[in-house]
């Protein structure tokens, strides 16, 4: 049984033709994935598309997912841009340096790494968790310092600072991670 709906102009459209209009000017647009392994980055444009395909849509040839390959808490770079072997990837890179300057995020979810010793060491990526070495203005002084700063640059505490400056720059939002 196809379920029809009449809308404005009394013209009748099946609710699967509307939905193939929604999604894409609707719904893609504001979906953003970042992923920085290959495998699940994969996995990741199969099942949303499979869970899509099974809601009766449809993509056009020149439709995508948004999700990504690469580093979340990296900033926008053009070390990828560089890749005239790989123009997919190039490709790619440009338009994940465009989300990540250009877009508003209100919703935030993460899978962070569960790893205390950092792989994101770049002084831009360090440095993002500064805020969190002060308390009403007043750095925090610990007789363990170093333990401290361990722990402020665990990959997972950055990933909170990122997704706070993410929610911030869009003036509001909701946050929500996987906890190990």
């Amino acid at each position: 049984m196809i379920k029809k709906w009449k809308g404005e102009g009394n013209s009748e459209r099946t609710i699967s033709e509307l939905w193939n209009k929604y999604v894409p000017k609707h719904l893609l647009p504001r979906l953003h994935g970042y992923e920085i392994l290959m495998a699940p980055y994969t996995i990741a444009h199969l099942k949303i598309g499979l869970a899509l395909y099974e809601t009766g849509y449809r993509f056009d040839s020149g439709e995508r997912v948004h999700v990504y390959l690469t580093n979340a808490l990296e900033p926008p770079n053009d070390k990828q841009l560089t890749l005239d072997f790989l123009p997919a990837l190039a490709h790619e890179a440009k338009s994940v340096n465009t989300i990540k300057s250009a877009q508003r995020f209100t919703v935030v979810i993460g899978n962070p790494p569960y790893s205390a010793m950092s792989a994101n060491l770049s002084n831009e990526v360090r440095s993002i968790i500064d805020p969190y070495r002060f308390v009403n203005g007043k750095r925090i002084k610990e007789k363990s310092m170093l333990r401290l700063e361990m722990q402020l640059q665990d990959d997972y505490i950055k990933f909170i600072r990122f997704s706070q400056i993410l929610i911030e720059r869009a003036g509001g939002g909701v946050f929500g991670l996987i906890v190990n």
